[in-house]
């Protein structure tokens, strides 16, 4: 695993020891959570940036790193036969802070094995692939409230035609970036179109604002869910073993094979940002996007700034494959002439070096910076073959 990025306090190659509570200081509006590094005095990273958060996880890495435990594939059973516990109810962490120990699990049997999952991993592994979800899940009803899903939409593609449209608000804070990436479309959709899904994000914030403990200065959270029915999805991830290999801890969630996806056949999106653009006459500059350097600094401390364009950044990818994948194509809600252009012509084709991963807001002074960490593997070149189909007829005629 090798990250691109940096995070602009941390010392090179710092390995993530263990991970702890949520907390915020009063005079902040974002939540950190606590973290503590092998090579590094810091304490704490912004939820924000949990994408690239795991245990054993290195960070700013200058040479390849170690793996982070032992590889497993096992298959998640019925959630009906799920428990609930501790990291130290294990017995195979090592690293004795209490607030680590205390982290929760889900606990289940697989293939004779005992299997330790911290809820927060799988919460990652299935969520929080991106800052923009982890930042919604501690907003009460933030998808509701930033999309809308027209079951009827008016459509008159014969060739492409919708079975339904997500539409983005104009509220979101969902940056338009991740809308052009078909793998967070497919996620997006996952959630909002299966209940159980969406219950079991939903339930972050519901045990967040039942259970976070206020202090003088500071509130303090242990995260926790309620998971959503995940029998029969494959899993392969790295962590620790007892010596008869009889009990597992899991360190990191590499990928989630059999994820259950509605069966809906072609899903319409729609972005309050986004504008098809129609060509005109005339001769235009080409289309630009904010241009990344080859690495960025992500500054722990700084919330996003208003001002600008969201950044495209990656992490390392959590992959996953669905039983089923929707076509989908982009919706556009107005339309102007370009003189030769693309969409996003007139942003800027550059940013500082420096980002945010938190959300947008008045004390903003880093550009906020969308961090991307999945890697959809679902096989759906089958979905396009008709619209090949149609292409290569069309080449026939035009040579007949």
């Amino acid at each position: 695993m090798n990250q691109v990025d940096r995070f602009k306090t941390l010392p090179d190659n710092a390995r993530i020891q263990a991970i702890g509570n949520l907390f915020k200081y009063n005079n902040r509006k974002t939540w950190d959570i606590g973290v503590r590094f092998k090579q590094s005095t810091r304490k704490a990273l912004k939820f924000s940036q949990l994408p690239y958060l795991s245990r054993q996880v290195v960070l700013n890495q200058t040479v390849d790193a170690l793996p982070l435990g032992f590889p497993i594939e096992f298959t998640l059973p019925d959630r009906a036969f799920w428990q609930t516990a501790t990291v130290g109810d294990s017995g195979l962490v090592t690293y004795k802070l209490s607030e680590e120990q205390s982290q929760k699990c889900f606990v289940f049997e697989s293939a004779g094995k005992t299997i330790y999952l911290p809820q927060l991993e799988l919460a990652r592994g299935l969520f929080f692939t991106n800052n923009y979800l982890a930042n919604a899940a501690l907003i009460n009803s933030a998808l509701d409230l930033e999309f809308y899903v027209d079951q009827d939409p008016n459509d008159d593609d014969r060739e492409f035609p919708l079975d339904l449209v997500i539409n983005a608000l104009p509220t979101t804070l969902c940056p338009k970036v991740l809308f052009d990436d078909e793998g967070f479309r497919h996620q997006i959709a996952w959630i909002l179109l299966n209940s159980d899904i969406k219950n079991a994000f939903n339930s972050i914030y519901q045990y967040f604002s039942q259970e976070r403990v206020r202090a003088p200065n500071v509130e303090r959270w242990t995260f926790r869910f309620d998971p959503p029915q995940l029998k029969g999805v494959k899993v392969a991830a790295r962590g620790w073993k007892s010596l008869d290999e009889s009990t597992w801890f899991i360190n990191r969630i590499e990928l989630l094979d059999g994820l259950f996806f509605p069966d809906i056949s072609d899903i319409g999106y729609s972005h309050p940002n986004s504008t098809e653009i129609k060509p005109s006459s005339g001769k235009g500059k080409g289309g630009t996007y904010p241009q990344l350097p080859s690495q960025r600094e992500i500054d722990e401390e700084s919330d996003g700034s208003e001002d600008n364009e969201s950044a495209l950044i990656f992490c390392d990818a959590t992959q996953r494959i669905y039983n089923r994948v929707p076509r989908t194509r982009k919706v556009y809600a107005k339309a102007r002439n370009s003189l030769g252009g693309k969409e996003d012509e007139d942003k800027p084709s550059t940013l500082p070096p420096e980002v945010s991963t938190d959300d947008s807001n008045s004390r903003g002074d880093k550009p906020r910076a969308v961090v991307d960490g999945l890697d959809d593997q679902t096989d759906n070149a089958h979905l396009y073959l008709n619209k090949f189909d149609s292409f290569f007829k069309m080449l026939k005629i035009l040579e007949k």
